[in-house]
């Protein structure tokens, strides 16, 4: 039985210093820190009960998010028989790794948007700079000079949208690809033994559903997804005109499936009926 692992961790290089000696992370980063071992889905009720995890409290704006990433999917919640507890465990394992996620992501913006602004001022990247902003245009698969497309596709993903996704692309954590493969968003590759096979699948298929090490690194593959894939420069638009809320950004996710706006109506459906918006404005604890 796959063991799960809740980190307590803060992310490292957040804010950096005036000089830029260090950078933030190009991906994101944990410290070790306390350690839970977590096989299922009642011990991961245990444990968030310990940290005071209270989504009501969250919803309200009365609490924050506790720190706590969960390393692996934990058996157990395709039996479950409450079904509302079910999803707030999923929820509660899900909304941190988003929050934590999009922490490297605006920290990654802050960092480049005063590089610009200096540049602006006349003062040129020094190297170390330059280099962490080549790094980062690879990462999100554009030129370095493209600052502004670079500052667009730099930019956080809303937890209700992200939970939205997950939960219908598992089954709200029931299926055998988050349990196999740690797979939250249903990503895809083309890869020779990265990934599972759907069952069923056409003998010709050539895609397969990607394989994580750690939920943390299929929640980041799936920002990054929707923050450099043509198929959403819709989406980084909207977002770039201010439009922040998940249910209004669904709306531009019609290529995410082949359902196209059937998808779309039902990432709207599930943010709305779980009560997922007010996550949006939900913040990390320190």
């Amino acid at each position: 039985m796959a063991l799960c692992v809740i980190l307590v961790a803060l992310l490292v290089g957040v804010f950096p210093p005036a000089k830029l000696g260090e950078f933030p992370p190009l991906e994101p980063g944990l410290v070790s820190g306390q350690r839970l071992i977590i096989n299922t889905p009642d011990h991961l009720e245990g444990a968030f009960d310990r940290a005071n995890f209270d989504l009501p409290s969250i919803r309200a704006g009365k609490a924050d998010v506790p720190h706590l990433l969960v390393r692996e999917w934990p058996t157990g919640f395709e039996t479950m028989k409450r079904k509302n507890r079910k999803k707030e465990l999923f929820i509660q394992t899900l909304l941190p790794l988003i929050l934590h996620v999009n922490k490297t992501i605006a920290a990654q913006r802050k960092a480049l948007r005063g590089i610009i602004y200096r540049k602006e001022q006349g003062i040129a990247p020094s190297r170390r700079e330059q280099a962490w902003i080549n790094g980062l245009a690879k990462l999100y698969r554009t030129q370095p000079e493209k600052s502004a497309t670079l500052l667009r596709r730099i930019a956080p993903v809303p937890p209700s949208l992200a939970i939205a996704q997950a939960a219908t692309e598992t089954g709200w954590g029931t299926s055998r690809f988050i349990r196999e493969a740690n797979a939250l968003f249903g990503q895809w590759t083309f890869e020779a033994g990265k990934g599972i096979k759907p069952k069923g699948a056409n003998p010709g298929t050539r895609h397969a559903i990607k394989r994580y090490d750690r939920l943390l690194g299929s929640t980041w593959d799936y920002a990054r997804n929707l923050n450099t894939h043509r198929a959403y420069a819709r989406l980084r638009r909207l977002r770039a005109e201010g439009v922040a809320e998940g249910s209004a950004l669904a709306g531009a996710l019609e290529k995410y499936s082949e359902t196209g706006m059937a998808y779309v109506n039902l990432l709207r459906r599930v943010i709305a009926q779980n009560n997922l918006a007010p996550f949006d404005e939900a913040k990390l604890r320190n």
